[in-house]
């Protein structure tokens, strides 16, 4: 009996087919979908706080959405996070170094800036690296992957990009606190945002 004439195996080979078809598709959207050419009318770099909708995007809540703090039933919240947007809008190759810094009242333990591999790291212990559900796990950790700067001094390409860069403090963060982001390009122009929470 030839097998390529049986019915399983052409359902199957369908099958095969619709579903090489939709990630040729997808990669195909989600790479023009991020494919951002640099624009000669922006700023070079902008960094802002992260809005709420920049956050939401992500998921609502902090079992999907790395940048909701994660909060336990009978504990609450243990965490404060302060999220930064870091906005690159690159003519051609350049190395970028980032200087985060949070200063408290004297004595109290200030938030530390999180890069790429410390919030994967971050998670993996909140989460007991994967905790009871592991697609959760692998969502939060592919967003943070995609999202948060890679390091405190990488090279980036030409175009545009976004990135944010996570303070995290002990909750609850004792107040005023001043965050304050530094970025400077290879070429010696640096760009410094700094806010005071009361």
């Amino acid at each position: 009996m030839n097998i390529t004439k049986h019915p399983f195996f052409k359902v199957l080979l369908n099958s095969v087919l619709y579903v090489a078809i939709f990630i040729m598709i997808s990669l195909f959207v989600f790479s023009c979908a991020t494919a951002r050419k640099y624009d000669p009318v922006a700023a070079k770099v902008s960094i802002a706080r992260a809005s709420d909708a920049d956050i939401a995007k992500f998921g609502s809540n902090f079992l999907v959405n790395p940048f909701k703090e994660p909060s336990i039933i009978v504990l609450g919240k243990a965490y404060d996070f302060y999220i930064v947007k870091i906005s690159l809008n690159l003519d051609k190759q350049t190395k970028v170094n980032v200087i985060a810094s949070s200063q408290g009242p004297t004595g109290a333990d200030s938030p530390a800036a999180y890069t790429q591999a410390e919030f994967v790291h971050f998670w993996d212990v909140v989460s007991n690296e994967g905790g009871p559900n592991i697609g959760e796990y692998e969502r939060r950790k592919t967003i943070i992957e995609r999202t948060v700067i890679p390091a405190l001094s990488f090279s980036e390409g030409i175009g545009q990009n976004n990135y944010f860069l996570v303070f995290i403090g002990k909750h609850p963060v004792k107040k005023p606190v001043t965050y304050e982001v530094q970025v400077i390009l290879d070429s010696g122009e640096a760009f410094v945002f700094s806010e005071t929470l009361e």
